[in-house]
This record gives structure tokens, C-alpha cells and sequence, in this order.
């Protein structure tokens, strides 16, 4: 995969020096023009081959379209990590519930033995209120 790559890269470089050396005639470059229809202001401009024009459209295109990327995959980036703090804190709350739910079963099977051994020896059950209660809110 690289090799190719690399022979693509090659082979645009190869077409980009042909193209250059195809456009070396001269053009304005206007980096200051006029404003408005009746403007003081006189446009200022800069001859220049074609093939820099073109060459440095390219190369800012690539640049605006490189820190898009880069400012994208930091979006993405900034979502996986709260997505990965809201899995964590989901895996710990479901431990904390699953570990409450195994002591609340512990402690209803601790009464219904003791309810058991209440009534095989024929007395009342305990009274509600004596029960311990596990309510740890």
C-alpha cells in the first residue's frame, strides 16, 4: 500500500512539472483591487508566472483542507472520551447496583430463615420494626 501511494505521489509530481513548465507565461496577481465603483484607491497587482498561481492554489486548498481534518478528528476525539466517561461511569454504577442487589437478596434470604425457624418452632415472627433494614440511602 505504501509503494503505491508512493508511485502516486510520484506521478503527480512528474504531472505537475509538466504543467509548470507549460504555463511560465505571466499574469496579474491582484492582491489589492479597487473597492467600490468609484474608488480613489488605485488595485495593486504583482506579475507572476501561471503555473505559481495554479501550484499555490493547490497548495492552500490542501493546507485549508488538512486543518479541517485536523479540527474534525479533535471533535471526534473530545466525543470518544466523554463516550468512554459515560461507559466507565455506567460499568461503575452497575457494579454498585449489582452489589446491592446481591446483599439485599442476602439479607431477604437471612429473614426467610429466620421466618423458617420461627415457625417450626411455633412462635410469632419477629415485629417489623426489630428487623435490621439495609437501607443504605
Amino acid at each position: 500500500m505504501k509503494t503505491i501511494r508512493t508511485l502516486l505521489l510520484c506521478l503527480l509530481f512528474v504531472a505537475a512539472v509538466f504543467i509548470s513548465s507549460a504555463n511560465v507565461h505571466l499574469v496579474d496577481l491582484v492582491y489589492l483591487p479597487g473597492i467600490g465603483v468609484e474608488s480613489t484607491w488605485s488595485p495593486r497587482s504583482v506579475a507572476v508566472p501561471l503555473f505559481v498561481v495554479v501550484l499555490g492554489s493547490l497548495i492552500v486548498g490542501a493546507l485549508l483542507g488538512g486543518a479541517g481534518a485536523l479540527f474534525e478528528q479533535a471533535r471526534l476525539r473530545l466525543g470518544l472520551r466523554q463516550a468512554r466517561k459515560a461507559a466507565a461511569k455506567a460499568t461503575t454504577e452497575s457494579e454498585e447496583l449489582r452489589t446491592g442487589a446481591a446483599k439485599a437478596a442476602d439479607e431477604i434470604s437471612r429473614l426467610a430463615r429466620e421466618l423458617e425457624l420461627s415457625r417450626a418452632r411455633k412462635e410469632p415472627p419477629p415485629p417489623i420494626a426489630q428487623a435490621a433494614t439495609t437501607d443504605e440511602s
